[in-house]
Formats: structure tokens, sequence, C-alpha cells
């Protein structure tokens, strides 16, 4: 029997996580390590296990001596123009913990629109703004209190040492990492929608992706379920009456929960990814 599309993508999530920690040689002789290639996903690169160097950091590191991140800027745009937004919604280890700790039984909320509009605040002032004026060794500049930073460097290094001391700038993360993991667990993935700057920098990349997610106007019901299955609130039925691709919305992950439901099947892809109408009530 075939797995669910939503088993196999959370299978990759997992896989996709160990993977980008496995980078064991911390433990060797070499020292640590820190990754040197960009991918769209927020997973701190001062964390020793890591094989990858977060596109935030390198993108800033370029910024505080005002020169532009070519190369990292490209390859983001590369990653982008190929399969959107697919980095976050199937391989960052920040969307796995958010979906995990959305499973906790709470009440769900929704997070009002504008709020989205605060990520690229976090992008152009947070990151971009602060280490182009006053550079990345101050409390304001996003790695600061980058949540992922707190729990893969700052979190392991505190119990290794049994350092339990609090100043100013530890207190501040752990307050920020606190917050966000809370939240979460009522909003899905409210990290992603409000505050991320990876988010924010590949959102436009939606736009030109070669990978499409499209509704079938003439074949869909309007029941409303891909709407309320979406972890971002992409106004998926729109799409049926714009006539764009689901995933042209700035917000979409491209998680394929929207196409996992269609009880029609009117939702589809060009990534032959198949998947089967869940079956009626009986």
């Amino acid at each position: 029997m075939a797995l669910p599309l939503s088993t196999k993508r959370r299978f990759i999530q997992i896989l996709a996580a160990i993977l980008l920690t496995s980078n064991i040689t911390v433990f060797s002789a070499n020292g640590i390590f820190f990754g040197g290639v960009c991918l769209p996903v927020i997973h701190c690169n001062a964390c020793p296990l890591t094989w990858l160097a977060c596109p935030i950091y390198t993108i800033s590191e370029y910024i505080q001596f005002h020169s532009v991140p070519w190369l990292a800027l490209g390859l983001i745009a590369g990653f982008g123009v190929l399969v959107g937004r697919f980095f976050c919604g199937w391989i960052c280890p920040m969307g796995l913990l958010q979906e995990l700790l959305y499973l906790i039984p709470a009440p769900k909320l929704r997070l009002p629109f504008f709020l989205r509009w605060l990520k690229y605040a976090f992008l152009i002032v947070g990151v971009g703004g602060v280490a182009y004026w006053a550079g990345k060794d101050v409390l304001y500049f996003f790695c600061a209190y980058c949540p992922p930073a707190t729990m893969e460097v700052l979190l392991p290094s505190m119990v290794s040492q049994q350092d339990w001391s609090l100043d100013t700038w530890r207190m501040l993360r752990l307050s920020v990492l606190v917050f966000v993991l809370v939240i979460v667990v009522f909003n899905i993935r409210w990290f992603c929608k409000a505050m991320c700057p990876v988010g924010a920098l590949v959102a436009l990349t939606n736009k030109f992706s070669l990978f499409a997610i499209r509704l079938d106007p003439a074949v869909c019901i309007h029941c409303g379920k891909c709407e309320k299955v979406c972890p971002m609130d992409v106004p998926v039925e729109a799409c049926s009456r714009t006539g764009r691709a689901v995933n042209r919305h700035t917000e979409c992950i491209e998680c394929l929960k929207c196409q996992q439901v269609c009880p029609v099947n009117a939702i589809r892809n060009n990534g032959r990814i198949p998947v089967a109408p869940p079956r009626p009530a009986e």
C-alpha cells in the first residue's frame, strides 16, 4: 500500500534535519567546521554539526563591509526559480519543529494577514540595515536573537559547559526562543509567516518558479478543504477565479497538503507527484 503524501513529506523532513546536522568531523582533531554552501533554509552555520552556511549570515557578512553577496543571492535565486519555497515546506528543520509543536493540543488561532509583513522588516532592517550601519556584533542584529541559532549553538554550549549565567544577550535570545516555541503551538508555522528572513528572501521566487501547483476551476467544488488545511493560510480557492498557479502566492511553501485533501483531485502539480484524493466518508 502506497504511503500517504504527508507521511512521505514527514520522512523527508526528518531525513533532511539529520543530514544537515551530520558533520561528525567536529569530534575529530579537525575541530569545528563551518558550513560553506547556502540553501534557502534557516539553519545556523555556527552549529558545529552543520554542513551548510546560513544564507542570512553569509549575506550579512558581505553587507557589513558594504559589498553585494552576489554568489549567495544567486544560489538562493537559482533554487527559488527551480522550486520556489519547496525548501521551506520539505527541508527546513525549523519548519519541521513548528509542525511537531503544533500537534500539541491547544486552541488554534489564525494570524492576522498584515503580520506577515514583519518578516520583510526583519530581513530589510534586522539583517540588511543593521549589518550595513552597525555590523553584526550588536544585540539588535537578527542572528543575535535568531531562535534556531539559540537552539543549535547557545543551548548546547550552556549544557556542555554547565554555564547557566544569564546576561542581557542570553536573556534576549532565550526569551525570543521561548516566545516563538510557545506561539507556534497555537498558530502553525508562525515563525515562517511573521519572522523568518529566509522565508522573506525566497518568497518572491514563487512568482517565477518552474514548479507549479494548479487548481482546475472546472473540477473544483469549492468545498474549502484546501484552505482549511493550508499551514500558511494561502487563499487556494481564489486560484479557481484568477487562473494563477497556487504557489505563485508568496506564502505558499509547496507542502502539497491542499492537493492531498482535495476530494475531486482538482489540484495538480507539474512535478509528477501523484496524490490520490481521499476516500469520501461512508
